[in-house]
C-alpha cells in the first residue's frame, strides 16, 4: 500500500513541489532533402518541477512518480490557459481575485485590462476582447500578450517569467 513519503534534501525535510535535475532524451524531427524523416535523441540535462502530491514511497527501496513532471522550469512555455493567464494576474497583483474569478466565469474583462483596450481603435478592441474573453489558452508570442505586458510596464524577461510561473499553476 502506498504512504506519503518523507524527503530529505541535504537536513531540509521536503513537504512540498521541488525541483530535480533530470537527464532527458528529447527527439528533434529531422526532415531530409529527399523527403525522409528521421529522428535524432540528444542527451540533455533539464529542471524539472515535481508535484510533491504525486510522490509515493511503494515499499522500503522504491520511489514511484505518478502523473508527469510539471514542466520544464527553464523554458518558458509557448501557451498557457486562460486560467493560467487570469490567475497568473491575480497573484501578480495586476488584478485582484474577483477580477481573475469573474474573467474565467462570465468573461469580464479586469479594470486594468479594460484601461488598456480605451487605446485601441474600435477593430482593434474588438478583437482583443474576442482573446481575452474567448481563447483557450495565451500564445506567449502573440503581438497582445506583448501590447499587455509593455502597458503594464513588463519587459520581455518579466513576460517570460509571467508565462513560466503561470505554467506552474
Amino acid at each position: 500500500m502506498a504512504q506519503k513519503p518523507t524527503f530529505w534534501k541535504g537536513n531540509t525535510e521536503v513537504t512540498s513541489d521541488f525541483t530535480a535535475n533530470i537527464i532527458a532524451h528529447p527527439e528533434t524531427r529531422i526532415e531530409h532533402e529527399d523527403g525522409s524523416v528521421t529522428y535524432e535523441s540528444t542527451e540533455q540535462e533539464i529542471t524539472v518541477l515535481v508535484p510533491y502530491e504525486n510522490l509515493y514511497i511503494w515499499d522500503d527501496a522504491q520511489l514511484a512518480l505518478h502523473g508527469i513532471v510539471k514542466t520544464m522550469v527553464n523554458d518558458v512555455p509557448r501557451t498557457i490557459s486562460r486560467r493560467q493567464f487570469y490567475q497568473q494576474l491575480a497573484l501578480t497583483g495586476t488584478i485582484t481575485t474577483a477580477e481573475a474569478l469573474a474573467a474565467m466565469k462570465t468573461g469580464d474583462i479586469p479594470a486594468s485590462i479594460d484601461q488598456f483596450l480605451d487605446q485601441l481603435t474600435p477593430e482593434e478592441r474588438f478583437n482583443a476582447e474576442m482573446i481575452l474573453t474567448g481563447a483557450n489558452e495565451f500564445v506567449r508570442d502573440h503581438p497582445l500578450v506583448a501590447a499587455i505586458g509593455d502597458a503594464e510596464g513588463l519587459s520581455d524577461a518579466q513576460i517570460d517569467q509571467f508565462f513560466m510561473a503561470a505554467a506552474l499553476l
